[in-house]
């Protein structure tokens, strides 16, 4: 993965952070597109949309794994202490 190397890596989190919301105005915009009629619907597209929007998501998440901020470990499991 390539890494900017003005970032600290402290501020991690906060570069996937970004780069999530990213992802996700995207898609809105991509999803908006296609219902407004702008662009032709169809399942590529909407699979596009899909995936920009499961990446987000996936960014997200790893924002807070980075931090140690997941009530949960890799395989799913509640740590022991998390607040629910």
């Amino acid at each position: 993965m390539f890494i900017n190397q003005e970032i600290d890596p402290a501020d991690i989190p906060v570069e996937y952070i970004r780069l999530s919301f990213a992802f996700l105005e995207s898609a809105e915009k991509l999803n908006s597109e296609i219902a407004g009629d702008k662009w032709e619907g169809n399942f590529h597209r909407g699979q596009a949309v899909l995936w920009l929007f499961f990446h987000a998501t996936e960014l997200f998440l790893e924002s807070l794994e980075s931090k140690g901020t997941l009530p949960f470990n890799s395989k799913g499991r509640r740590e022991k202490g998390a607040r629910s």
